[in-house]
């Protein structure tokens, strides 16, 4: 599998892919990434980031959900190697600057899980950009990877752990199974707003304090998406909570950049503001 090139070899291709190969040709990076910052409560600067990732094609423009469309396929790999390779230069320019941001989480393709090569793809890309400090990069799976092969997913997360990544699984509701992480590798779960939400309802006053020191038991962290005020920061605080995502609705006393900016403004955050 060729990663940093055109698609070649990789079965009789689609549209989607012949537009991902003219980008190429022309000169064009098509995959883009922006970032969101994470944030623990003491300080203006992230401590983490969730990477957006979008595909731009000379023919279609800005695809912004490239994952949706090759989920099911090889090139949903294929763009995922090459978002994790981006968000590894944006680590590399950190560390020149001496940051201590924790990771950065990026969108990962289901079908990652599935390939009997995770890890020799992943170590390539390491490779390739002469990345330092692999675990800085966290590959995030939405929580369909649950309806997945158990023994496949188990084995992919496995080669993940291998290589030296992180994992995470983001968008957990009220609906996911906390039980079904036991026996699998993941260090950090994203609970949606609908959860974040707990952390001031006084109608379930330890709820989410209770689902935190679950998740704790099995050594995995948790980041609280969509928070809207300063009490509910002060609440994920007392919990334990890793960090959190500001909501646009966030209004308090930190000056928090909020929603996903590009690379040059993220090297820009400066920490200990």
């Amino acid at each position: 599998m060729r990663l940093f090139f055109l698609l070649e070899g990789i079965g009789k291709m689609d549209m989607y892919e012949r537009t991902i190969n003219d980008t190429v040709l022309s000169g064009v990076a098509p995959v883009r990434l922006t970032y969101q910052g994470v944030f623990d409560g003491y300080g203006e600067c992230p401590v983490a980031y969730l990477a957006h990732t979008a595909l731009f094609t000379t023919a279609t423009g800005v695809i912004d959900d490239p994952m949706t469309p090759t989920k099911d396929d090889e090139l949903g790999v294929l763009v995922t190697l090459r978002a994790v390779a981006h968000a590894m230069r944006t680590i590399e320019a950190m560390l020149d600057k001496e940051r201590t941001t924790r990771w950065i989480a990026v969108e990962a393709s289901e079908q990652l899980l599935l390939c009997a090569n995770t890890f020799d793809l992943l170590s390539e890309v390491i490779e390739r950009e002469h990345c330092r400090d692999p675990k800085r990069i966290c590959l995030a799976f939405s929580p369909d990877v649950m309806g997945l092969d158990r023994a496949a997913v188990q084995q992919g997360l496995k080669d993940i752990r291998a290589a030296g990544l992180t994992v995470a699984i983001t968008g957990i509701d009220k609906s996911f199974a906390l039980s079904e992480l036991m026996d699998l590798a993941v260090d950090y779960v994203v609970l949606d707003r609908s959860l974040s939400d707990l952390s001031t309802d006084r109608n379930r006053v330890g709820v989410l304090a209770a689902l935190i020191a679950l998740l704790h038991t099995m050594d995995v962290q948790c980041v609280a998406y969509g928070v809207v005020n300063d009490d509910q920061i002060r609440e994920l605080g007392a919990v334990e909570c890793f960090g959190f995502v500001p909501s646009e609705e966030y209004r308090g006393e930190f000056m928090l950049p909020i929603g996903y900016r590009d690379k040059e403004a993220v090297l820009g955050d400066e920490e200990g503001v």
